[in-house]
């Protein structure tokens, strides 16, 4: 598949409860680690991220998804941002 497509993602279990991430990992180039916003724990984070580093798989990037959005008052300087670079855009 690498000779067709320059970028192939495939999604494996948490390293913390299946060791099925770490096996996947020796057959790609890198991985992206995933965690989510009010779930994953430090704790579990430092430790998935110390698996992947004794298997010696290279970790390419990091994902926080599932954000809770800001209240308003921490976002105004960024929605004033954006729209003023959005408009520009225009």
């Amino acid at each position: 598949m690498s000779e067709k497509y320059d970028y192939i993602f495939v999604d494996a279990p948490p390293v913390g409860f299946v060791s099925d991430a770490c096996l996947v990992g020796d057959l790609v180039d890198g991985v992206l680690f995933v965690a989510r916003q009010n779930y994953s724990n430090r704790d579990s984070v430092s430790s998935a991220v110390n698996q992947l580093q004794i298997a010696g798989i290279k970790i390419i990037g990091f994902i926080l998804n599932s954000v809770v959005e800001a209240s308003k008052g921490k976002t105004r300087y960024y929605d004033k941002f954006y729209q003023s670079r959005m408009g520009d855009m225009q």
